[in-house]
């Protein structure tokens, strides 16, 4: 008898610890920045335009063309450029270059690969001023990380896209929302890469990270070597119920 009381009990015991038991995955949408991300620099004269490029995030040691073309980047056209420079990326996946064009209307601002497939898009203002690279129309990245419990591991899963091609990436796990930098650090996961097309597929483990999170977390994506976030999305405190 004593032992069917006993049976029943744990029976209700692992019933009740079932139904409070938090949920084994939930999923946050990460949206990224521009990416190669960074700034130009403009700096209009009466015949000429002089743009400094400063820029990360690009494949290391790889090469770029920067180009001046007149129009705008909502429809530029086909038309021939004011100026060509070919530019290669630093070891850590930086560019720091000056291009100068004949400046004549309006003009844009445009880095492709080596492919000649677009990365950035800037329209250039008439004033000096500095604007922030942007990703062309139609060229616009993002992506979601799903993270869930894998046999009492962590695992975040990326599905990104719009990357630059073969581009490397360090994912930063750290309490704290996207707007609050500095949080703690609750893991790094190092060397996420972008396929020839610019998507990630990739499967993680974030051992820093506990599920369900009691606070806010943040999950931020940066060039390779860089402590700059480019990409950043939040995970509420609760999420898992």
């Amino acid at each position: 008898m004593k032992r069917v009381a006993l049976f029943v009990m744990a029976i209700a015991v692992a019933s009740a610890s079932c139904r409070h038991a938090p949920a084994r995955s939930f999923s946050v949408t990460v949206y990224l920045a521009n990416l190669p991300a960074g700034i130009a620099r403009v700096a209009p004269a009466r015949s000429s335009i002089v743009v400094q490029l400063d820029a990360y995030g690009f494949v290391p040691s790889a090469r770029y063309s920067v180009r001046i073309i007149r129009g705008g980047c909502s429809d530029p056209g086909d038309r021939p450029p004011l100026s060509v420079s070919q530019i290669t990326a630093d070891r850590p996946g930086a560019v720091h270059t000056t291009t100068t064009a004949g400046s004549n209307g309006p003009a844009i601002l445009s880095i492709s690969g080596a492919r000649g497939e677009p990365l950035t898009c800037n329209d250039l203002p008439s004033d000096a001023a500095t604007v922030a690279l942007t990703a062309p129309p139609d060229h616009q990245p993002g992506g979601l990380v799903t993270v869930r419990l894998i046999q009492g591991a962590t695992v975040l899963r990326f599905d990104l896209r719009g990357l630059a091609p073969g581009s490397r990436h360090d994912v930063r796990v750290r309490n704290g929302g996207c707007t609050t930098p500095g949080g703690k650090a609750a893991g790094i996961i190092a060397d996420l890469r972008a396929d020839d097309l610019g998507f990630v597929d990739s499967d993680r483990k974030a051992a820093g990270l506990s599920l369900p999170p009691t606070k806010t977390v943040a999950i931020e994506i940066g060039a390779a070597g860089s402590s700059r976030a480019i990409l950043c999305g939040e995970i509420p405190a609760a999420t898992v119920k």
